[in-house]
């Protein structure tokens, strides 16, 4: 018995440690990434040369954040990278959504490819995944957080939505949309919605709508009618990015204008599936597979 526990401890200590091996290569490959896109190349002396991304960000293959590194002094690393590159854990939050972003997209266009879904499911799930890295970059320029009912005892109220998970910025209270055909993908359904200028003023916040594209269904007047009538702001379109972008860092202004402006620029291959009507069912698989769908995905923290 003496002897099975032994040996179960030590699997679990070397998973643990295989697992944090992992996360640390990751987090090196995004330290890399970091220079490439905000700093001068070879800037990071304590970056072997052989981490270096050979391609933009747009273009990386999804397993290249498995690739194998030779021996990092990670601490010297990751110092240097704080000291040198402003707003370090900013950068590091975006690249990391940036990257979950093309891991996920890649999964659902590579069940396109293997006839296991639609281009037209592939455009729904992909609004998702838009919705995802949009409002991920956009809270952390926001400097928001997300509302816990440890934070705020009174935001789980008898007959209210129970899914109070707006960001808030001092006295204000933030929903996010990427677009205004988002309906619901951060709520039970459009109710929910509704009542959360509502709840937000019970909280004591003012309530912020942002909505990134403007163009879509009537149900956003709804939302709009509901925000103004209980005295909250409301910033759409081109007035949502102003107010986002006066609130950021130069370098998350950067991030937001590469990689939330047109997410699709992350995965030009794709673009096609959103921009045309359709494809013909009998199209070789090789015609919409792109090579990095097609890869293996590895290396995930």
């Amino acid at each position: 018995m003496s002897e099975h526990r032994n040996s179960v401890h030590a699997f679990g200590t070397a998973d643990a440690k295989a697992m944090q091996s992992r996360a640390r290569t990751t987090l090196i490959h995004l330290i890399a990434l970091m220079e490439a896109e905000f700093l001068e190349e070879g800037q990071l002396q304590s970056l072997p040369d052989s981490m270096r991304p050979k391609q933009c960000l747009k273009d990386l293959p999804s397993n290249w954040f498995s690739k194998p590194i030779g021996r990092v002094d990670w601490a010297a690393l990751e110092g240097e990278a704080k000291s040198t590159i402003a707003d370090y854990q900013d950068l590091l939050f975006c690249l990391h959504a940036v990257r979950q972003f093309k891991l996920k997209t890649a999964e659902i266009y590579a069940q396109v490819g293997a006839r296991e879904s639609t281009p037209v499911v592939f455009k729904e799930q992909l609004q998702g995944e838009i919705h995802t890295l949009r409002s991920a970059i956009v809270r952390i320029a926001l400097r928001a957080c997300a509302i816990s009912d440890e934070m705020l005892p009174g935001a789980k109220k008898e007959g209210g939505s129970e899914q109070v998970r707006d960001y808030g910025r001092g006295h204000y209270a933030y929903q996010i949309k990427s677009s205004a055909r988002d309906v619901s993908l951060d709520r039970g359904d459009h109710g929910d919605e509704l009542a959360v200028p509502a709840e937000c003023c019970a909280l004591g916040c003012i309530p912020r709508l942002v909505v990134l594209d403007a163009r879509g269904p009537f149900a956003l007047n709804d939302l709009v009618r509901a925000y103004e009538s209980y005295g909250g702001e409301v910033f759409r379109g081109e007035a949502a990015w102003a107010h986002v972008a006066e609130q950021a860092s130069g370098n998350l202004r950067i991030c937001i204008n590469r990689y939330c402006r047109d997410p699709l620029s992350l995965i030009p291959l794709t673009r096609h599936f959103v921009t045309s009507p359709g494809i013909v069912d009998t199209a070789p698989r090789a015609a919409f597979a792109p090579q990095w769908a097609r890869m293996a995905v590895m290396g995930r923290c």
